[in-house]
């Protein structure tokens, strides 16, 4: 059902930022590998793509009232959900990601880069966005697309509807780009999405196909499902488990450097194990009082484990040695599948937890002036 909605929320996405014509896109991620076709008939909008889990799959959506329809084709199957439960789906979507902006939260604006690049027969200028929910995009911007002004339009048109409305903050607000986006890269959750376009234009697009078909059986509705009691999930109750007060855990990992990592190396310090990633929005606006706390209190007795679930290993490299973060890291780049994530079931980060000598719990999810408080009083009862 995650995998579904997640589809779901891709589309809307995505359809948020395209035009009232029939466009090709090449779509590259671990959901998807292959062709998505886009429709767009007055206020209906058809996405038609191909999931690595789920088989050919189709999404039908009334921008103007939110109204949407799931089609899994290889089970005949339908999903049918209303625009008050698309936008609980994508409130939970949000949650998930990080408690971040409301719905009305204004679509952040792309910001150029002063580098320009060709894709295809295009000569493009490149734009990045990211979001609070760690959310980024790259856009290669195409000028002189043809009819981009139409498409242009119908982007306004589209960005004040309700569809439009449930996806702004978690997509940019392409309408104030100067052309059209020919490819874009986005980082979901640590999942990268790269989008090539092949192929915009003006095609009649008949009404039957925003029609479902009659013999498909309905699936269970996850507005529905989100309505009822939920069921704690794995890593809820492993997290109940690491209350203050019980003994973190120990792994024995390979850092970065294939060095040796764990926990017991620090026997008697006061130690901060710190889940995040270099996608993660928080975690970077974090990363500045975590190093300032490091910095003040490394010589005390304060060392940092870094659980890194970022998926490209050069990245993560440059990115530390960049903003000057010395102490070890375990990446195994499998993003959320990261092993001591599974193990400590971590379903969102940051996620912190402040040790004291013995390896025991004396904080979670300390932030901020929080942080320097905790270690401060954790290295002074040592």
């Amino acid at each position: 059902m995650k995998r579904i909605i997640a589809l779901l929320v891709l589309g809307l996405a995505l359809t948020a930022a395209r035009a009232d014509f029939v466009i090709q896109q090449k779509v590259e991620s671990p959901m998807q590998n292959g062709e998505m076709t886009v429709k767009i008939k007055g206020d209906k909008i058809r996405v038609d793509m191909s999931s690595a889990m789920l088989g050919d799959m189709s999404t039908i959506t009334d921008s103007g009232t939110g109204d949407s329809v799931v089609l899994m084709h290889k089970s005949k199957s339908i999903m049918k959900m209303s625009g008050a439960q698309v936008k609980q789906v994508m409130e939970a979507m949000r949650k998930q990601m990080g408690n971040g902006a409301a719905t009305n939260a204004m679509a952040l604006k792309p910001v150029a880069t002063g580098k320009t690049e060709k894709v295809g027969d295009y000569n493009t200028e490149i734009y990045t966005w990211t979001n609070s929910r760690g959310m980024s995009q790259i856009l290669w911007v195409a000028k002189d697309f043809p009819e981009y002004s139409k498409i242009n339009a119908q982007l306004e048109k589209l960005g004040k509807s309700v569809a439009g409305g449930m996806s702004r903050d978690m997509s940019p607000d392409i309408s104030t780009l100067p052309g059209m986006v020919v490819k874009s890269q986005a980082d979901m959750a640590g999942q990268k999405v790269i989008t090539t376009l092949i192929s915009a234009k003006e095609e009649t697009v008949e009404s039957s196909a925003f029609e479902a078909p009659k013999d498909y059986q309905d699936m269970a509705q996850p507005g529905a499902a989100l309505a009822a009691p939920q069921k704690e999930s794995p890593g809820a109750k492993i997290q109940a488990g690491l209350a203050v007060g019980t003994q973190f855990p120990d792994f024995n990992e390979k850092d970065l450097a294939g060095k040796s990592l764990s926990i017991s190396n620090y026997k008697g310090k006061v130690v901060l194990i710190d889940f995040w990633a270099t996608w993660c929005g928080p975690c970077v606006g974090e990363l500045p009082n975590v190093l300032k706390t490091y910095q003040k209190y490394h010589g005390k007795g304060l060392e940092i484990i870094g659980v890194s679930l970022d998926q490209d290993q050069a990245k993560l490299a440059s990115f530390i040695q960049q903003k000057g973060v010395t102490w070890q890291q375990f990446f195994d780049g499998q993003g959320w599948r990261n092993k001591l994530a599974v193990k400590y079931g971590i379903e969102s980060i940051p996620a912190t937890f402040l040790l004291d000598g013995q390896g025991k719990i004396i904080a979670k999810d300390v932030r901020g002036e929080a942080l320097d408080q905790a270690v401060g009083a954790a290295l002074a009862a040592k």
